[in-house]
Parts: structure tokens; C-alpha cells; sequence
């Protein structure tokens, strides 16, 4: 009377349970058969009970779980718990992970193996997300350590610029045309410092999601032709820098950022000369 109320006590814990329990059996060549399984596994299966009972396990699982099934149970059989990711199979051949915790029972004068399964299909795609988000923000730390690595040589250049010349200033016997010269180089590299300057707060705004846009209507041809003065007094003697528009008065106005699109177009020229050793750069706009 005990034992049958025992047994009964847990099969009631056993069909009742959240999580998804199996009950095999091992039988001949060290097989194991699906003896009892519960109401939250043949949900999760989306089998019958009369269809999966004393069905060989492998019925319900992928390749790779099946092809580890052998030295798992050597360890269970031996007593040992063990807990393992394994991968099941759906009547209808949709697979989905779970987290299973196995191990010997003893009901009875029989041996089963006892196995608790929850399906972890949800955790895996936390995961994946988790690490695709390391990978992200590894990557944009190395992107952004390279970029302040190269501000710092790009800041250093303007600034020895600076205060080179401001040094020459302040030499006698100098004279007014070298005067001249001297302070249009300051403040040239002046302009070039704030520029850098803006960059680096522009990424800042944009990495905190603060990057305003504000449009307004305005003229190209003037627009382009100012970026271009801009970049007149630092070409290189064999680099030449050409702008070419063909935009009627009605054509030629325009709805955006002027200032973002400056920044743009700025860069891009501006890369376009670093790297042009002879020869031209051409912007058209027609």
C-alpha cells in the first residue's frame, strides 16, 4: 500500500508538472524507450500519447543530441546527474532547444531514467542578442579609440600650426608681407581646429542620439562655391580642385542642413586632397 502510494504520489507531481519529464527505459542494446511522458511535454512535442509512447528516444531528437546519447547514459547508469543542452524534434520537424537535468530512478524494482526538460528557445535568442551587443560595442570602442587616436594627431598639426607661426610673430625684423602671411596660416589652422573640434562633438551628439537637423531653403551654386574658397589656400602644387554646376535660378535652391551638409561635403573633399598626390579633385553638380 505504501509503494502503490508513493507511485501515485508521483505521478500526480509528474503529469501536473510545468516543466516537460520523461520517464525511459533502457531495454536490450542499450536503448532507451519512452515509457511515460507528461501533459507539458506532449504539448511541447505536439505528439499524442499513444504516438510517442515506447517510441525509442530518438525519435524526438536532432543528430548531434543522439550521436552523445551513449556517453551520457554510461554516466547516468553509473548513478550520475547530469544537466546538458540537447536539442528535441516536434512532430511536425521543427526542433527547439532545452535544458535537460537527468537521472536514475528507482520505482518499484525498476530502473528509469528520470528526465526534467525546459525549453530554453527564448534564453538562446537573449544570448545571441547579448553577444551580438558585446560585438557591437567592442567594435564601436575600437572604432571610436582609433578615431580619438587620430584626432589627437589631426588636433596636433593645427595646434603646432598655430603656435609655430605665433612664435615667428613674435620676432623682430620681420616684415608686413611675412606678417600677413603668417596670421592668414593662424587662422587657417585656427579654422581647421575648430572644424576637428565640431567632429568630435558631432560624434558625441550622435552617439547620444542628440543630433539635430534643422532645414531651410538655400542656393548651391554660392554654397559650393564657398566650400571650394575654402579649400583653395591648402591645395598642393599639383592638385587642383574643380567645381562644375549647370543649375538653372529655379533649379538651383535647396531643402536640407546647410551646415550638416557642409560638414559632409567638407569631409569628403577634404579626404579626397589628403590622398590625391598629383593630378584634381571634381565636384559637380548638375
Amino acid at each position: 500500500h505504501k509503494l502503490n502510494y508513493t507511485i501515485d504520489k508521483f505521478k500526480t507531481v509528474f503529469d501536473n508538472a510545468k516543466d516537460q519529464m520523461y520517464l525511459l527505459e533502457v531495454k536490450g542494446d542499450r536503448k532507451y524507450f519512452i515509457t511515460d511522458l507528461n501533459q507539458s511535454a506532449l504539448e511541447e512535442l505536439g505528439y499524442s500519447a499513444e504516438e510517442i509512447v515506447d517510441q525509442p528516444i530518438e525519435k524526438i531528437l536532432d543528430e548531434t543530441t543522439t550521436r552523445r546519447r551513449a556517453v551520457r547514459l554510461e554516466k547516468i547508469l553509473r548513478g550520475e546527474q547530469l544537466t546538458f543542452e540537447a536539442v528535441k524534434i516536434r512532430k511536425d520537424g521543427s526542433k527547439f532547444p532545452v535544458e535537460a537535468s537527468v537521472r536514475l530512478v528507482k520505482i518499484g524494482d525498476k530502473e528509469f531514467i528520470h528526465s526534467v526538460e525546459r525549453n530554453i528557445q527564448n534564453r538562446k535568442h537573449y544570448e545571441k542578442e547579448i553577444i551580438r551587443a558585446k560585438i557591437k560595442a567592442e567594435e564601436s570602442d575600437r572604432l571610436k579609440s582609433a578615431f580619438l587616436a587620430n584626432m589627437s594627431h589631426e588636433i596636433r598639426t593645427p595646434m603646432n600650426g598655430i603656435l609655430g607661426f605665433t612664435e615667428l610673430l613674435q620676432t623682430n625684423n620681420i616684415s608686413e608681407e611675412k606678417k600677413t602671411e603668417y596670421l592668414e596660416m593662424i587662422n587657417m589652422s585656427g579654422k581647421h581646429l575648430i572644424k576637428l573640434i565640431n567632429d568630435i562633438i558631432d560624434i558625441s551628439k550622435l552617439e547620444a542620439d542628440k543630433m539635430s537637423i534643422t532645414k531651410r531653403n538655400f542656393k548651391l551654386e554660392p554654397f559650393l562655391q564657398n566650400i571650394i574658397s575654402f579649400f583653395e589656400p591648402l591645395l598642393k602644387d599639383d592638385v587642383k580642385l574643380t567645381l562644375e554646376t549647370d543649375l538653372k535660378d529655379n533649379e538651383d535652391v535647396i531643402l536640407s542642413d546647410d551646415l550638416r551638409l557642409k560638414q559632409v561635403l567638407t569631409n569628403l573633399i577634404g579626404n579626397s586632397l589628403k590622398f590625391t598626390e598629383k593630378g584634381f579633385v571634381h565636384l559637380s553638380c548638375v
